[in-house]
């Protein structure tokens, strides 16, 4: 408001604003009381301020909470062993002790004279029982600050108000003229304070009043409002002298009766302080400033709504016919709150667009409930174009806290919370972020990513050690996966290399060379973090918590940045005034933990906010909050979510005032209220209000707030849409004024328009500026013919392909398009784990097992149980088991189905194993005059003996190869073609270079066999395979690969559908694959037919050639 306030008086006829002093109102008369009544009768600070007075309870309350009356505190602090429960009763009985020094002097001054009672409803009332403690408390501290008593600010005020009333204040203590501007409620005893001044100095209030006639009777249930000689305005003509509470809604204008409670109450309560009946010449000085009525019939929405207020127009009997369309209101619902700010961006630009607005950036202003929701889309959505970008909107975010905006401080925050961190990865990874901290521990940003490799391959988790985790309730031998363990580990490596474990630690030998000296530093930031955890867990004179802090900052950070100095400079002088403020209570010498130390360094830091120079030229972003009435062209709101807006406000049990209600109260929900009716007056051109009205998992209606839907309710009930012209009008109102968006930015509606043309009325209201998702939409869209947009040509290549290629793409044929054409790969992302492993997923499984077998596969009977407990042994020095139980469970799971595994593996003993062949390249006609190279690398053969060929190839696989049907000798084995594909290309390219031996693959229950194939049929079966591939980089193939098993075993569509989109026991292969979801999303895009001539050209040969050898069942 002083911003503001500032540019409009400079840009007055004038041309100039300086000397003037902006305060706001507590600050202003604080200082108006010392001036007049002398500094040494008023200190600076009084003893009875929220902050002082916060810290005397907690030094008195625990020896007087064992008495019976105190018996509701005493509950609330033993209800937990916490050690801020204390702290924190007492900072919310300074605030309701402040709250009552400026609303309730009156009670407190009886509570002073032993009159345990307050006044409710005009009439005094005695306290209730379970609350007599809060006069007993407030008379003992007063009692123990008898000095000062005449200090707290109700008994200030007292002073100063008769001070002014009947004497003269000293030459130069009051300025000769005060402004009061832009507030809409003040407490009676500010009015007071005021009205007192007003006797020596030019007192000018400049109140914002909605509408010009006398509006107080519409208040409910105020039979204070009704005396007549109070009222300053005059009645509207044609509102009866007398009103009937139950005839008052006919009267009254809608939104004035639900949301300007508020601004009634104050404007009522100015009206105590308005002398105009006793002379007439202060009458003449009351000046009512209202813009002259217009015809309705010629004005937008907006204005004709804004003048109904100020006429208070109750709703007509027919409504106003309003021509379409109308810009001037506009509702928009969308998905998310990251669609609702890329929205608005679509929307300002086209407002920018509108030669008719000549908008420019400060002429916007856009509100939400609370900015830290949505700083992060703004920045994302606002800050993702470059300044030069013609589609670039400058803005400025204010309300922030500084601790969530920086970085310094957040890692001030994540030290002083040591104590209480399970210190993951990703909480020290964060911690390296801030370039204060890097530069400290000799850090380079660049230096991050191979360090946080080393950390993933360590084995590294959570925790500092097994000390630390010994403090959370965890076995005291936990070591493994905390930061000593992958620190050692990696020390070891980088001593002697990949070799043996060494006192039960196995080496990670990833760390070496020029680079090793990051482990030294990672260590010293480790050292240096334990160190503070032990510090800081050790209780404080607030003294001894001053210089412990700057001690940790010295540890931790290297403050260079001149911003960075600025701010540390700020947490230096909040420390000492809060050490000051804790001497002046006697609590200098008092050891506080560090819980309370923190909640209150941080409370004090995180009340700071950082503004980005607020009407500075640029769109505005800030938090829905008083004192922001300020007049723009266009003002949006987002976020009008139900439950979000009004916002709750959770008062304590305790506060007497929640049930005495008195004008000038603050009240959040009232000021929630009010401060709508002020956007929808101050919006000069566009009002803009959006709102999560659609579910973004299901798109099922979410409603919005409930101030918007009585905005719509009053406007659907006052206005009705005209015909334009010719036409008659065949859509209502609000579905007029409202635009519903799709879910995705991207999706075909927004592109009903030409690409730079301006959206015009006429047209459908969705539209983007985005230009890139515009080009993709061109790229994509398809054209006017039924051609297709796929296949899309296929990329330049080598002509080169293996067998280990076309596995991968026989198991996932869909994914090679996206991974082979448009280099998109889902699920991918790079996330540390924070959590020592509980259970494995089936890929961990499979590649445990794995190591597992291969060191027991190949050692003679009698030594597998040695070598089994050496690998397990070695697997959990690297962290790669669950701890403890988890673990021996674990492998025990294991153990059979890999000593199964084992015992078919041996049973195949009767031949010699060859040494890994690599077969000649095979040439491969594809279409297009195409040849497809394909190489293979073959092991796993075995002959007679070493020096004759191979009569086979022997193989392994961990899982189930095969699923069984029926008992005894009528078992039948179904194979499961997906734990097969990966061994057909090889098994192909062996046949096709002449080699006709089998295959025999071994698994954990049974032994299947690829049997051998003619040399022309297996090179027929490769060019089909390599052709196929080859168009899966043009096209995505409808060919998931367990399905297709299931489809070609059963022949039956419905056991493919389960396959597919799963059922009761299986999530289905459409939930195991991002490509399949993403490219597939339903079992009827797959195209049955096609699907059906995609696994008969691919895998039906693979099935009809699987057998079971009888040696091997």
């Amino acid at each position: 408001m002083a911003q503001w306030l500032k540019h409009a008086l400079a840009e007055s006829p004038a041309g100039i604003a300086a000397a003037l002093d902006f305060q706001l109102p507590q600050g202003f008369l604080w200082r108006c009381y010392r001036a007049v009544l002398g500094e040494d009768s008023v200190p600076a600070q009084s003893p009875f301020d929220k902050a002082p007075f916060s810290w005397r309870l907690y030094r008195e309350l625990p020896a007087w909470l064992h008495e019976p009356v105190f018996a509701p505190l005493a509950r609330f602090v033993e209800a937990d062993a916490d050690p801020r429960r204390l702290y924190q009763l007492a900072h919310q009985l300074a605030d309701l002790y402040d709250q009552y020094q400026s609303y309730r002097a009156d009670w407190l001054t009886g509570w002073e004279n032993d009159h345990d009672d307050i006044t409710r409803h005009g009439r005094p009332a005695p306290l209730p029982e379970g609350e007599r403690w809060q006069a007993e408390l407030w008379r003992r501290l007063a009692g123990q600050l008898a000095s000062a008593r005449h200090t707290h600010r109700a008994a200030v005020h007292q002073r100063f108000v008769a001070a002014l009333r009947e004497g003269t204040p000293p030459p130069g203590s009051l300025p000769e003229r005060v402004v009061v501007f832009g507030l809409s409620a003040l407490p009676q005893q500010t009015l007071e304070a005021l009205d007192a001044i007003s006797r020596h100095s030019h007192v000018l209030m400049a109140v914002n009043n909605p509408c010009r006639y006398y509006w107080g009777d519409i208040v409910e249930g105020r039979e204070w409002l009704r005396r007549q000689a109070e009222q300053r305005h005059r009645r509207r003509s044609g509102m009866p002298a007398a009103l009937d509470d139950s005839t008052l809604h006919l009267h009254a204008h809608p939104l004035l009766a639900s949301w300007g409670r508020q601004g009634r109450d104050f404007i009522a309560l100015l009206a105590d302080y308005d002398r105009w009946q006793s002379a007439a010449a202060t009458h003449a000085q009351d000046i009512d400033l209202f813009d002259e009525a217009v015809p309705a019939g010629t004005l937008p929405l907006l204005q004709q709504v804004q003048q109904a207020v100020l006429e208070l127009e109750p709703l007509p009997a027919e409504p106003h016919r309003l021509p379409l369309p109308d810009h001037s209101i506009a509702f928009h619902v969308a998905h998310s709150p990251l669609r609702e700010v890329e929205i608005l961006h679509d929307q300002l630009l086209a407002m920018f667009d509108d030669p008719e607005l000549a908008l420019k950036p400060r002429d916007v202003m856009v509100m939400v409930p609370d900015i830290s929701s949505y700083a992060p889309f703004i920045r994302a959505v606002f800050g993702k174009l470059p300044p030069d970008h013609p589609h670039f909107i400058p803005f400025a975010l204010s309300d922030q806290s500084a601790v969530s905006t920086e970085p310094l401080l957040r890692a001030l925050q994540q030290l002083l919370d040591l104590p209480a961190l399970r210190l993951t990865v990703s909480e020290v990874l964060e911690l390296l972020d801030v370039a204060a901290v890097r530069r400290r521990f000799r850090l380079r940003e660049t230096d991050l990513l191979l360090l946080t490799r080393w950390i993933e391959g360590s084995g590294i988790r959570w925790g500092l050690s097994a000390a630390q985790r010994a403090e959370l309730g965890m076995p005291d031998d936990f070591d493994q996966n905390s930061w000593h363990f992958g620190l050692d580990r990696m020390l070891l490596g980088y001593a002697c290399g990949a070799g043996a474990s060494w006192q039960g630690m196995a080496p990670y030998d990833e760390v070496g060379g020029m680079d090793a000296a990051l482990a030294g530093q990672l260590a010293d930031l480790l050292s240096t973090l334990a160190h503070w955890r032990q510090c800081l867990q050790e209780p404080a004179t607030p003294a001894g918590w001053q210089a412990r802090i700057a001690d940790l900052v010295e540890a931790c950070l290297d403050i260079k940045d001149e911003h960075d100095l600025l701010l540390y400079a700020g947490i230096a002088d909040t420390l000492d005034n809060w050490v000051a403020t804790l001497d002046g209570n006697g609590l200098a010498d008092t050891r506080l933990p560090l819980e309370v130390v923190r909640d209150v360094l941080l409370g004090q830091l995180a009340d700071t906010s950082v503004s980005m120079r607020f009407l500075g030229g640029a769109v505005n972003f800030g938090t829905l909050m008083p004192m922001r009435a300020i007049p723009f062209k266009v003002i949006c709101l987002l976020g009008l979510n139900d439950g979000d807006y009004p916002r709750s406000q959770n008062r304590a049990d305790f506060d007497l005032m929640a049930q005495d209600y008195r004008p000038g109260d603050r009240s959040r929900r009232d000021d929630d209220r009010y401060l709508l009716l002020e956007a929808l007056l101050s919006a000069r051109r566009r009002l803009y209000l959006s709102w999560v009205g659609k579910s973004p998992r299901d798109n099922r209606p979410r409603p919005p707030s409930v101030l918007v839907e009585q905005l719509r309710d009053y406007l659907a009930a006052g206005w009705q849409a005209a015909p334009s012209g010719t036409e008659p009008a065949t859509t209502g109102l609000l579905a007029a004024l409202t635009t519903e968006h799709p879910l995705q930015p991207f999706s075909p509606r927004y592109f009903s328009r030409a690409p730079d043309a301006r959206p015009q009325p006429d047209q459908p209201p969705l539209f983007t500026y985005d230009s890139d998702w515009r080009a993709i939409h061109d790229a994509t869209d398809p054209p006017a013919e039924p051609a297709a947009a796929l296949p899309l040509p296929l990329p330049d290549w080598d002509g080169r392909t293996d067998a280990v290629t076309l596995a991968r793409f026989l198991r996932q044929p869909a994914a090679t398009f996206l991974h082979g054409r448009l280099k998109v790969r889902f699920g991918e992302l790079d996330e540390l784990a924070e959590d020592e492993p509980f259970a494995l997923d089936p890929l961990a499984t499979h590649q445990l097992k794995s190591r597992l077998l291969e060191a027991v596969r190949d050692v003679p009977e009698a030594e597998t149980g040695r070598h089994w407990h050496a690998a397990a042994t070695r697997l959990t020095e690297e962290g790669g088991l669950p701890f403890g139980a988890a673990g021996t469970q674990l492998l025990q799971a294991c153990r059979a189905p890999v000593m199964a595994l084992r015992q078919n593996w041996h049973r195949l003993d009767d031949l010699t194993d060859l040494p890994p062949l690599t077969l000649p390249p095979l040439l491969l006609p594809l279409a297009g005059d195409q040849t497809a190279t394909l190489l293979a690398h073959c092991d796993g053969l075995q002959a007679v003996a070493a020096d004759s060929p191979p009569l086979r190839r022997r193989v392994m696989r961990t899982g189930r190869l095969a699923d069984s049907a029926g008992r005894g000798a009528d078992t039948r084995w179904i194979p499961r073609l997906h734990t097969l594909v990966g061994f057909w290309p090889t098994h192909l390219a062996l046949q096709a270079a002449g080699l006709a031996i089998p295959t025999l693959i071994v698994g954990e229950t049974v032994t299947l066999q690829l049997a051998p194939l003619p040399a022309d049929e297996a090179r027929h079966c490769l060019q089909v395979l390599a052709g196929y591939w080859r168009q899966a980089h043009g096209e995505p193939l409808p060919l998931p690969c367990k399905t297709a098993g299931v489809w070609l075993q059963q022949q039956d569509a419905s056991a493919a559908r389960q396959a597919y989109e799963g059922g009761y026991h299986s999530t289905g292969e459409r939930a195991e694959s991002p490509a399949l979801a993403r490219l597939f999303p339903a079992f009827e895009d797959l195209d049955l037919a096609r699907l059906d001539a995609l696994a008969t050209d691919l895998y039906a040969p693979l099935l009809a050639s699987v057998t079971v050898p009888e040696s091997a069942a």
